[in-house]
């Protein structure tokens, strides 16, 4: 996909969350594991997290789209559109992060590496 100058900074923010929730995710799944299985117990004590998971990534889903859209498209309305809903996305993680990243296995210079350098502001 060719990414318009435009579009860069918004592709290195997505890109950044998706490197963290790949580690939540990867610490989720090691939580609810039980002999290399779900847990359904181990799950049931992790369900809002697993819950506010799923919403991080359904968001992050989102975000492909509506980059690749405006990455078609190259109209600056559509660049815009997709930075903001990004830089939004963003924001959730580092908040949920900077709060409670240490329940997600993520530590605070992590957060500031990937979500608070230059590319993502």
């Amino acid at each position: 996909m060719h990414v318009p100058d435009t579009l860069k900074p918004a592709v290195a923010a997505f890109e950044a969350a998706a490197s963290l929730l790949g580690a939540m995710t990867g610490h989720l799944a090691r939580r609810v594991a039980d002999g290399g299985r779900v847990s359904v117990d181990k799950l049931d004590e992790h369900q809002i997290d697993a819950y506010e998971l799923a919403v991080a990534l359904s968001r992050l889903q989102a975000a492909r789209s509506i980059i690749a859209f405006a990455a078609r498209r190259e109209r600056p309305l559509h660049t815009r559109f997709a930075a903001a809903f990004v830089a939004e996305i963003v924001s959730d993680l580092a908040g949920v992060l900077t709060l409670r990243g240490d329940d997600w296995g993520i530590s605070q210079a992590d957060v500031h590496q990937h979500l608070e350098s230059p590319a993502t502001r």
